[in-house]
């Protein structure tokens, strides 16, 4: 459908529109109005998103990528073999290639979703706002296009940044350090808490297993005084 120089042309156009977190409205119409042009059924939804669904049935496989940008406009332009501008890489690449993708493919079963969302650089609403309803087919599966460390690489597991827990112990404590009573040492407790966590998710280090991280910890009140509180 497109020849290789009308998809970067495509891309060089998306990276003009300056569409940083909360300001992606003019890309969403963009994006719209070339899949409308091109016979394809596109809207933009409460919060912003595109979608684009084309097929019928199961499987259903969601092509996700994300509008918005951080800040900072980067003139747009070629250097050899180089596409340069704000998000070449996170996410307008992948986005256009996404949304040519969804264009281009033809199905013998199942639909196909575009799925093009605001504010992933932010509070995520777009991708939030999907999952949290029945807004469009839920799928059996989801291709996200997001850089990845490299064009060639496409990446099959991630750890994402998961479930923050914060656990607080407070006990009597406050003895001195040189009579301990280990029952009341809230950084033990604290320990027993972790372990016991670690023990019930039957957490590892690899990608089937949970990962139960300790990242701050904030105990005790003096050098030589039984901590009574721990966080």
């Amino acid at each position: 459908m497109f020849s290789d120089e009308a998809k970067l042309k495509l891309l060089m156009e998306a990276l003009n529109i300056y569409s940083p977190t909360g300001d992606e409205h003019e890309l969403a119409e963009f994006l719209t109005e070339l899949l409308i042009m091109n016979g394809f059924e596109a809207r933009i939804d409460e919060v912003g998103n595109v979608i684009a669904i084309k097929g019928d049935g199961e499987p259903v496989l969601w092509l996700h990528a994300h509008m918005d940008t951080v800040p900072g406009f980067i003139e747009v332009r070629r250097e050899g073999n180089k596409i340069i501008g704000r998000g070449a890489s996170d996410d307008k690449g992948p986005l256009m290639a996404m949304l040519l993708a969804f264009m281009e493919s033809e199905l013998s079963r199942g639909t196909l979703v575009l799925t093009a969302v605001v504010h992933e650089e932010g509070d995520s609403l777009g991708t939030r706002y999907l999952i949290s309803g029945n807004h469009v087919p839920r799928p059996t599966g989801i291709i996200v296009g997001e850089p990845t460390g490299g064009i060639d690489k496409v990446v099959v597991k991630y750890r994402g940044g998961g479930t923050r827990l914060e656990v607080n112990v407070r006990t009597r404590g406050g003895g001195h350090a040189s009579n301990p009573d280990l029952g009341s040492n809230s950084i033990l407790i604290a320990m027993n808490v972790y372990r016991d966590l670690w023990n019930t998710l039957m957490a590892g280090t690899s990608y089937e297993n949970f990962l139960v991280t300790p990242t701050i910890m904030n105990c005790g009140e003096a050098e030589n005084m039984i901590p009574s509180n721990c966080s």
